[in-house]
């Protein structure tokens, strides 16, 4: 499938209208910026590793991009789960190789007309007089674990979300914005997150969040912050510190 975001504080996931047992989301990543310009998700599937790239959106460089809408593709399963399981997406690229490709075949150039909207999502993030910040855009991949979608806002957020309802699980706020406005030009914007499991732990989860000078631990089933490292300069090298 393909996730397709705007300069923009929403999710939006669409499910086909055939009649399936569950549906399953994936990420590849694409910007897109106005109706017209959404008729190229028709020219991608999802079975090959080549698709078009558009460029990402940079405001210092092209016009705000309208209508300000973040669309999350969610591909109908057209088979029981025992015969067609779910594939994660546990990082950036898909995989370790960056490849950023997924077998998974369920959108498709004949079927992707047929999306209806299935549930959507707010960042509800605004500027902040007192801090002096403002979010920038909204473009995140998000990362897909046993059915659970993690991904981070322009404020430095991280927010899970259950990826067959869009129904918030846990979100935790660094408060990024207490350090006031980075000096990039397009106000708050974050890349991403990444994932781990803690092999001394029983295996659990951890999702990573590097927010401006901090690398935070979280756990994935609660959100609840497990460690968090400040970085620190000098001459050679930032080295990293627990707190």
């Amino acid at each position: 499938m393909d996730v397709i975001l705007d300069p923009c504080t929403t999710i939006v996931a669409f499910r086909s209208t055939f009649p399936v047992p569950s549906i399953t989301i994936a990420a590849r990543m694409r910007v897109v910026g106005s109706c017209a310009e959404t008729a190229a998700a028709e020219k991608t599937t999802t079975n090959s590793r080549a698709w078009n790239r558009m460029a990402h959106y940079n405001p210092l460089t092209r016009p705000m991009l309208k209508p300000i809408t973040a669309f999350v593709f969610a591909a109908a399963l057209m088979a029981l789960a025992s015969e067609s399981p779910e594939v994660d997406w546990p990082v950036y690229g898909g995989d370790q190789g960056g490849t950023k490709y997924s077998r998974l075949t369920d959108v498709n150039p004949s079927n992707v007309s047929r999306l209806k909207a299935a549930w959507e999502w707010k960042t509800g993030e605004k500027a902040l007089p007192a801090h002096g910040t403002r979010p920038g855009n909204f473009q995140t991949t998000p990362l897909m674990i046993d059915n659970v979608l993690y991904f981070s806002t322009p404020y430095n957020r991280v927010v899970a979300l259950n990826a067959d309802t869009g129904a918030e699980l846990w979100s935790f706020d660094p408060k990024a914005y207490e350090d006031g406005q980075p000096p990039n030009g397009t106000g708050f914007v974050h890349r991403g997150v990444a994932a781990w499991r803690d092999g001394a732990a029983g295996n659990k989860l951890r999702i990573f969040i590097n927010s401006r000078y901090r690398l935070i631990c979280l756990d994935a089933a609660t959100g609840h912050g497990r460690s968090t490292g400040r970085t620190t300069r000098t001459r050679r090298r930032p080295l990293c510190t627990r707190t």
